[in-house]
This record gives structure tokens, C-alpha cells and sequence, in this order.
């Protein structure tokens, strides 16, 4: 399975939901704040609930919620994260 993090759920709606759609023969979960679950359910297998404020430049709690999600993911997940924030904040984690 493919993990996609993300600080923002519509991050992964619109910039990689068509692309999820077009590739038959894997998996996909995301890692996000969930404010869309209808839609991520529509792309994704698999969507763990990433509490993060994203109101703060910079969420410490956020570093570490990522931190415990990414501790309980199998190992040799395979996990793409794309924007800026989202890789520092996941570099901080892991």
C-alpha cells in the first residue's frame, strides 16, 4: 500500500485524486486531517485521521501525531509526501 501525507485532505483530492484513480493495480491510504471523508473514501482504501492544526506556521503536536501514525504503519510502507510543509513536518517525524 501507498501512504500519502498530507497537512491539507483537499491536497490530496485535487492534485492526486485523478492520478489514484487511474492506476488499477495498487493501494492507497492518506494521512490527513479529514474534512472531506466521503470524498477521500471515493480514491483512497484507506484514510488514517491526522491531527494537525493547521491554523499555526508550525504545530509541535502535529509533529508528534504524525510521529505515533507513522510508528504503527507496516514496515517497508511505501509513503510520497509532495509539498513543503508536509515534507518538513514528516522529516521532523520519522
Amino acid at each position: 500500500m501507498i501512504y500519502y501525507v498530507a497537512h491539507w485532505d483537499w491536497i490530496l483530492l485535487e492534485s492526486r485524486g485523478n492520478l489514484i484513480r487511474n492506476i488499477e493495480d495498487k493501494k492507497f491510504a492518506s494521512i490527513c486531517p479529514i474534512d472531506n471523508f466521503k470524498e477521500l473514501k471515493k480514491y483512497y482504501d484507506k484514510t488514517i485521521n491526522w491531527n494537525i492544526d493547521r491554523e499555526k506556521l508550525f504545530d509541535f503536536k502535529g509533529v508528534y501525531y504524525l510521529s505515533k501514525i507513522l510508528n504503527i504503519l507496516p514496515e517497508k510502507t511505501t509513503i510520497h509526501v509532495f509539498t513543503l510543509k508536509t515534507g518538513i513536518i514528516f522529516s521532523l517525524s520519522y
